[in-house]
Formats: C-alpha cells, sequence, structure tokens
C-alpha cells in the first residue's frame, strides 16, 4: 500500500468481548506491553454499505495461551471466555486527526462468527466477524412485524426499528409525502418489512405520481436507502442523494511527496473509476424506459401505459453536469415489459364494513408503478462507480458525499484535472483498515453523471 505522510494512523482505544458465561470482559486489542508483546488483533477491518443494514467488523486474534487466568495458571482467550457467539463486544478506534468511532454502552456489538482457528507452536489465531446488535435482534420471532402499518411511510419505518426491533440507536431519515397502502406486517422480520417500504417511499417536498406517461412531466422521484453506520440507522431518499455539500475533498495528483494541495484535506493513494457504460445491461434493465402493461380485473381490459422514461435531466440534483445517454437511436425507447393488475380496495383502521365494501370497486395505489420509480432512480444513482484508497479518516461513512479531483493525461508537462471523472461522488461502501504497520480507508464510491457540478 503507498504511504502517505497525512494523518495515516489508527489508535484501538477499546476492544473488548464478556463472556456470557463467565461475565469476564477481556480487551483483545491490548497484548503485553511489559514483555514487548504487541496487540493481539494485529489486523482489524471496519465495513459500512449503504445496502447493509448493520456495520460489520472482520478482525484476527492472535493467542499465545497466557491471557486468561484458570486454575493457577492461564489459558487462551477462546477456551478461557468460553467463547461461542453472540457475546457483548465494545469497540472504540480513534484516528490521527481525532476522529472516534465509538461502539460501546447502548451501542455496543457481538460477536457473530468465531471463525476458523489456525495452531502453531507456540500461538493460535483465529478469525473473527462482529456485527452491529440489531443483525442478531433482526431474526428473532418476538421482534417481527405483525401488526398493519399506518401513517407515513417514514414514520413506520421509524415505529419498525423502535417498537418492534427495539433498536436505540440514532434514527437519521428523510421524511416521506406519502402513506403506507394496504402493508400488512404478517410476521415479517424487521430489516425485510422496511426493505419493502423503501421501495415505495417518496420524500417530502418534490412532486411526484404513480409513473407512466400521464405523470406530466413530475419528478419521478420513488425509492429509499436503508443502512447503519456508526452514527445510527439510516432511511434516506435517493431523490437526494446528491444534494448535500460534500465532506472531503480529495485530490490524486501523482506525486510521491506527503504534501497536501491548498483546498484539500488529503491525497488519494490510489485511483480506479470505471468511466464507462454498460449499454447493453442498462437497456437489458430498462433503466432508460420501462413500459407497464396493465389488466383491469374489473372491466377485464388490457391497457399499456405510455412509459417510464429517464428525464435528461435526471431525477433531483445530479452529482455531476451530464447524464450518460447512449444515443438517441436507444435512449428513452421502452426496453423492459412490466405487468401489473388494477389494485382494488384498501382500507384503513377504524373504517366500517360498508366503508370497506364501497372501496371493493375503487382503483386504489399502484405499488407496481411507483416500484418502476424506485428501479430506475436506483440504477440511474449507481452508474457510475470506482474504488479509492485515502489515509485512514473515520470522519467517513457509507452515504457521505466527497469530491474527488483525477488528473487528465494529455502531452502537456502538468497533468490537468479530469472534468469527465472529477467530480462529486457517494460512498457506498468503506473499509477502515488497520495492521501493525498501516492504516488506510478503502472507498467504493458512484455517482449518476459525468463532469463537474457547478
Amino acid at each position: 500500500m503507498p504511504r502517505s505522510g497525512s494523518k495515516n494512523s489508527l489508535t484501538v482505544n477499546k476492544f473488548e468481548i464478556t463472556s456470557n458465561t463467565t461475565g469476564v470482559t477481556f480487551d483483545i486489542s491490548k497484548g503485553d506491553p511489559d514483555n514487548g508483546v504487541p496487540g493481539k488483533t494485529p489486523v482489524i477491518s471496519y465495513r459500512e454499505s449503504v445496502f447493509v443494514p448493520f456495520v460489520e467488523i472482520q478482525t484476527v486474534l492472535v493467542d499465545e495461551g497466557t491471557a486468561i487466568p484458570e486454575d493457577g495458571g492461564f489459558t487462551n482467550v477462546m477456551s478461557g471466555l468460553k467463547i461461542e457467539g453472540a457475546e457483548k463486544v465494545s469497540f472504540q478506534i480513534t484516528d490521527g486527526a481525532g476522529n472516534t468511532i465509538r461502539l460501546t454502552g447502548s451501542n455496543d456489538l457481538r460477536l457473530n462468527k468465531p471463525g476458523q482457528t489456525f495452531h502453531s507452536r507456540k500461538s493460535m489465531t483465529t478469525a473473527l466477524t462482529i456485527v452491529s446488535k440489531e443483525a442478531l435482534d433482526n431474526t428473532l420471532l418476538e421482534n417481527e412485524v405483525t401488526q398493519k402499518l399506518e401513517g407515513k411511510i417514514s414514520e413506520a419505518v421509524r415505529r419498525i426499528l423502535r417498537n418492534d426491533l427495539k433498536s436505540n440507536k440514532s434514527l437519521l431519515t428523510d421524511e416521506t409525502q406519502n402513506k403506507v397502502e394496504n402493508a400488512f406486517g404478517c410476521a415479517t422480520n424487521p430489516f425485510e418489512m422496511i426493505k419493502t417500504l423503501q421501495i415505495y417511499a417518496i420524500p417530502e417536498g418534490v412532486s411526484s405520481s404513480g409513473g407512466g406517461s400521464s405523470s406530466g412531466g413530475q419528478n419521478k422521484c420513488a425509492g429509499y436507502l436503508f443502512w447503519q453506520t456508526s452514527d445510527g440507522i439510516h432511511f434516506k431518499s435517493l431523490h437526494k442523494i446528491f444534494e448535500g455539500t460534500p465532506t472531503h475533498k480529495f485530490i490524486f495528483n501523482n506525486k510521491v511527496d506527503d504534501i497536501i494541495p491548498e483546498g484539500y484535506d488529503d491525497k488519494i493513494l490510489e485511483a480506479q473509476i470505471d468511466s464507462s457504460v454498460d449499454v447493453m445491461s442498462n437497456l437489458e434493465r430498462g433503466t432508460y424506459k420501462t413500459e407497464m402493461h396493465i389488466f383491469d380485473e374489473n372491466t377485464q381490459e388490457y391497457t399499456t401505459d405510455g412509459g417510464l422514461e429517464t428525464p435528461t435531466s435526471g431525477n433531483g440534483r445530479i452529482a455531476g453536469r451530464n447524464l450518460p445517454i447512449s444515443g438517441s437511436e436507444y435512449f428513452n425507447k421502452a426496453t423492459k415489459r412490466l405487468s401489473s393488475e388494477v389494485p382494488y380496495g384498501g382500507f384503513e383502521l377504524g373504517e366500517s364494513l360498508e366503508q370497506q365494501k364501497e372501496k371493493t370497486t375503487q382503483p386504489a395505489f399502484n405499488p407496481d408503478q411507483i416500484a418502476q420509480q424506485s428501479m430506475q432512480g436506483f440504477r440511474q444513482k449507481f452508474t457510475v462507480s470506482g474504488e479509492i484508497v485515502v489515509p485512514c479518516n473515520l470522519a467517513l461513512h457509507a452515504g457521505t458525499l466527497i469530491q474527488c479531483d483525477l488528473p487528465g493525461f494529455d502531452q502537456k508537462r502538468t497533468p490537468r484535472k479530469n472534468t469527465r471523472s472529477s467530480g462529486i461522488y457517494m460512498i457506498s461502501d468503506l473499509c477502515h483498515y488497520t495492521s501493525a504497520s498501516q492504516a488506510y480507508t478503502k472507498l467504493r464510491i458512484v455517482r449518476d453523471s459525468f463532469g463537474i457540478r457547478v
């Protein structure tokens, strides 16, 4: 891994596992400093992703069998703590700039998987996978969503997280304008229920319709992302993900020195940006236009709507200046057929039987047309992707907007900034990594367009 003189250090303040059997707590990151023994966890990978509703830590425990007192002597950590899984884990790390990830107390983690153990003559090495408590709580039958959901989708999501999942994490949500329609828990686990609702969520403050040509050119803004970071649980609108201002600015200038150019927070150590567009894949998935075929069971009529087109200006504020458009020969020509039935009925709690009966002949909310918006919004927002490596920075999180300035290559002695691939990106996945010799942050970054936004 390349070297940088920027804040590329990481301190493990706490990495404690508490035995479910004995109640003994042991910090697996601490070695024996008096005898020059380094930390017991020489490698730690902390991960977040906008596609995953929990955080994950992977580490390696090196054990020389002298950690836990037992019968007048000592034994190894795994045996001494009687580690079998689901143990409480308190974790805290700090980078060179003082940024801290603190998952302790009510925000502590759980040991998910004590992995394979490798034995040598003087030690044993065990791989450990640790996750947010919510990841395990989500599997409990007692936490399943069983009630009919009411109110705005954002309110329903918060109730699921607080009342069903019983999470005390900070809830960072974009409010929705639309209500839950005909949604029943039906003994569904909380994550699965929220993943269903996120498809139909429409943010407050923007106009929207159910899709199709009848939308009158209004924004197609349905669809949310649902994920967790060390800051809390996020439920955020796809339509709004590029509305904010980048929190960090990075540059890749091909120089091996440690000098950070003025106006930047740090240097990019490695970069791989995929600026190409897979046209065939986009067409097959209906990225540019889908066509909805609708059957009305009451009237026995079969109709085709005008199709849902991707606007050339993008859905919501875009990250760059220009969306990738695959020429007039293919752009906004329908390439995927979806089928739907006109939904009837739908009732709210407290309605009389007569009111419910009247609704059986009235067209209700059409989830399939809203789902079209979500699918197209998702495909558009993640059109361009890449991976970069920067010095360890714990202030970065999945979902954070950053600016990356990448070099262009021409015959000039000093390369200019690449105006096509430089600009604003969102972090979709990250890994904070530390070992005995280095620390860095690896980011997978995405955007919906090319060019530098003005």
